[in-house]
Parts: structure tokens; C-alpha cells; sequence
């Protein structure tokens, strides 16, 4: 069997080829963990827990700064996915040209506004003075960064929107190794751990970058890119940023809340930042099935609206969400059973820094099958072509709940506890306000309401 064969998500069986094309994005996400992790796993072998809080502590910025924009990709597989299943491969070969430009742009902003910011957001965070300089330090160098992880995200959505997923895989594989290499090679050399590591994740980004480009200079068929015939269509930029901004501004949404919870997790020190470090990765596994399932059903959901195929459509949400939700109860619950010894990987024997992770899992962890099934109604409204209504639940659920709650209810009470508890109960309100706009959106569909691309 032929791995790389293009998948049809208009025309293969639907489950199997749902699978075949969400195991590679499973798989990668795992390896983007995994390599992410080593970042935190090195420092803690070559220096002690400040300079794991120094990499930790940084992750909320960088998702402000960088992962927040990595949303505009959101508008590429809506678009794309939409004229790719309508044959509009004239419109495609010029999306695929303007959707690079616009990421080297747009990453160049962000690496400016990084530099010139990053270090007041740090403060603004309550970033501890023991891991301050080694947390600038690693943000100031992963933000210059930008550009490439803005052409690297862009073209792998690209590349899985055109039915291949694979190859996207074995570019993060290569990116991921090399940059555990270079961590420890750079350890090794360089006095300043943080730096290293900081380094070797710039140096594997660009690599990433590099290989998604190269394939879409070499892909046959509408998708391919070639710099002598590149163009910037504005009118398909438009498109773009009209689906896209509502997907950067959902995952923005995430970042400047979790900016509080960071700020109240930070105010109990390094060890307990280390932990709660540690119990994101772990779920950042768990997650990998989901991030899987939902691109397969945001991209089919789009191929088959614009084949015009209703059955399909419907089939792909249920049987989509079926799947996501029942791996996600099996994996949290073996993750849950050795919760202790995964945290362990990474902060070590600290006790306060295994407490702070175990308080995060039992509001994360345990019940991981409502934040999926959340991701579900959210990846079913994308494919529709309404990232504006995932726009509206997450700054009402996210930004406004969180807000509100750490703001009023968490002084009352401030312990950690307190501040955890609010990822589960802001998903519980998102569930409530994505389904009354899926239902409104399927009654539209049935009708045979379709939002033009």
C-alpha cells in the first residue's frame, strides 16, 4: 500500500479514509509533543528546575505571540478544501501562492511585535524573577522564529487539505529529530541551557519549513507552487483573512485567557510551574487523537459540501465525533492510572512540582472526552464555513468566563485548585452555546443554505 496515495474524501469509504488521513495528523501531533517535551526533559538533565520553569513559563506568550496567528491557517482548509472540492483548481493554484505570501508577511509582523513586547507581556504574567531572563531569552528567540512556523503550518495545511497526509508526518519526524539532536549537542556546548534549547527548536522550525516547501514545489496537480509564477491574488486574501481572522482571534482567545491562569499559576513558583508544564504535555498526547479526527472532519466536511455530497456531509460529523470521543475516553483513562509516573518525566522527584501537575489532570485529564467532543462541534462549524460563530463561543466561553472567574471568584479562594477548575467549566459552557449553533447551522444546510467561497 501506498502511503502517500492522496486520500478523496469525496469518493473513498468514509470511515477508513477518515482514519487513514487522521492517523498521520495523530501521529504528528504526538511527535510535535514529544519534541516540545524534550525542550523541558533536556534543560531538566543539564540544569536544575528554574531553567525548566525559564522553558515552561514561556508557552503562554508564545501561543499569544505565535500560536494565536497559526490560526489563519484555519481560513486555508476551510477555502481550500471548499475549491478543491468543486474543481476550481484555477482559484487553488492561486490560494496555495497567496497563503505563503501572507504567512511570511504576517510572520515577519509578529517577530517585530514579539521583540518589541514580549518582555512587558512576561511581566504582565507575574513571570517569577528566578526564571524571568532565561524566559525572555527563550521567547525573544522562538518569536524571530515566526515566519517559519507561519509557512511551515500554512503549507502542511496545504499539503493534508490536497489528501496528503503523510508527508507532513515525516517532515516533523526529520524537523524533531534533528532538534533533539541539536538539544543535546548545544547542552553539551553552551553554558546557557535555555538558550540552547532555544536554538535547537528555532533551528528544527526553519528545517520544517523548508520540507513543506520543497513538496509543494514538487506536488503534481493544482496545489503546487513554483516562486517564477508567484502571485498575490487580493480578492482570495480576503476569503482567506474572512475565515481565517476568526480562527486566529478563537486561538488568540485561548492565549489571553490562559494569560490569567498562567499569572495565578506563576504566583505559586517554579516548581509548581514546572508541574503544571508537565500536565499540559501529557495532554497535548492526549489531544493528538483529537487534533487527528477533527482536521478529517473539517477538511471532508468542506470536500463534500463543495462535491455536493449531503449524505456524506452528515456521516462525516457523526461518525467523526463517534470516533474522536471514544479513543479520547480509552487514552485518558490509561493516562489517568499513571498520571504520577508520566509527570515524573518531567520534573522529576519534586514533590510540589508533581502536586501542581496532579491538580491540573483531574480538572484536564479525567474528563478529556467533553474538551474532544467540544473540539468536534468546533472542527463540524469550520467545515461548515462559520469560523465566526466558533469565534463568538470561544470569546464568550473562553475569554469573557475566564476572565470573569479569575477576576471575582478566584480572589475569594486563591489556590490552585481554583484556578484549574476553570478549563473544565469553560468547556462545559462552550458545549452549551456550539450547539444550538450546530443545530441552527444543519437546519440551514438541510434547507440547502451554502455560505459561498
Amino acid at each position: 500500500m501506498n502511503i502517500f496515495k492522496k486520500i478523496d474524501p469525496t469518493t473513498e469509504k468514509l470511515v477508513p479514509s477518515m482514519f487513514m488521513f487522521a492517523i498521520p495528523i495523530m501521529l504528528g501531533t504526538i511527535l510535535q509533543t514529544l519534541f516540545n517535551a524534550c525542550d523541558l526533559i533536556v534543560v531538566r538533565m543539564y540544569a536544575d528546575s528554574v531553567a525548566v520553569a525559564s522553558v515552561a513559563a514561556t508557552s503562554t506568550v508564545t501561543n499569544l505571540f505565535v500560536t494565536s496567528v497559526v490560526g489563519l491557517s484555519t481560513g486555508v482548509n476551510i477555502v481550500l478544501a471548499r475549491l478543491v472540492g468543486s474543481k476550481e483548481y484555477g482559484r487553488v493554484k492561486r490560494l496555495v501562492s497567496t497563503s505563503l505570501v501572507t504567512a511570511v508577511v504576517v510572520g515577519v509582523i509578529v517577530a517585530l511585535v514579539g521583540v518589541l513586547f514580549g518582555e512587558d507581556v512576561l511581566r504582565l504574567m507575574n513571570c517569577p524573577e528566578d526564571c524571568f531572563d532565561g524566559a525572555r531569552t527563550y521567547f525573544i528567540v522562538y518569536v524571530i522564529c515566526a515566519p517559519f512556523i507561519l509557512v511551515y503550518n500554512f503549507a502542511a495545511t496545504i499539503i493534508r487539505t490536497d489528501g496528503d497526509s503523510f508527508r507532513p508526518l515525516f517532515y516533523l519526524a526529520y524537523a524533531g529529530v534533528f532538534n533533539v539532536g541539536l538539544n543535546l549537542l548545544l547542552c553539551v556546548l553552551l553554558e546557557n541551557k535555555v538558550l540552547a534549547v532555544a536554538i535547537a527548536t528555532v533551528m528544527a522550525q526553519i528545517l520544517g519549513a523548508i520540507l513543506t516547501t520543497v513538496r509543494l514545489l514538487r506536488v503534481d496537480g493544482a496545489c503546487r507552487f513554483s516562486f517564477r509564477e508567484i502571485s498575490f491574488d487580493f480578492s482570495l486574501c480576503k476569503i482567506l483573512f474572512r475565515y481565517g481572522i476568526p480562527g486566529a482571534i478563537t486561538n488568540a482567545s485561548f492565549a489571553i485567557s490562559n494569560l490569567l491562569i498562567q499569572g495565578a499559576i506563576n504566583s505559586f513558583g517554579s516548581s509548581t510551574i514546572a508541574g503544571n508544564a508537565g500536565s499540559s504535555n501529557i495532554e497535548s498526547m492526549i489531544n493528538s487523537v483529537c487534533a487527528g479526527f477533527h482536521t478529517a472532519i473539517s477538511v471532508f466536511i468542506g470536500q463534500n459540501i463543495g462535491a455536493n455530497k449531503p449524505e456524506r456531509v452528515k456521516k462525516t460529523c457523526f461518525l467523526g465525533t463517534l470516533w474522536a470521543c471514544g479513543l479520547i475516553l480509552v487514552l485518558s483513562s490509561v493516562a489517568t492510572l499513571f498520571e504520577v509516573p508520566l509527570l515524573k518525566l518531567f520534573v522529576g522527584d519534586d514533590p510540589v512540582a508533581i502536586a501542581g501537575g496532579l491538580s491540573r489532570n483531574f480538572f484536564v485529564l479525567r474528563f478529556y472526552t467533553i474538551y474532544c467532543f467540544r473540539g468536534s462541534l468546533r472542527s463540524i462549524l469550520n467545515g461548515f464555513g462559520y469560523s465566526k460563530f466558533t469565534m463568538v463561543e470561544s470569546l464568550l466561553s473562553i475569554v469573557l468566563f475566564r476572565i470573569l472567574w479569575m477576576s471575582f471568584i478566584y480572589p475569594l479562594n486563591p489556590t490552585l485548585n481554583m484556578a484549574n477548575v476553570t478549563y473544565l467549566l469553560s468547556v462545559l459552557i462552550a458545549i452549551a452555546i456550539s450547539t444550538p449553533m450546530i443545530i441552527y447551522v444543519a437546519h440551514r444546510y438541510k434547507k440547502g443554505y451554502v455560505s459561498k467561497i
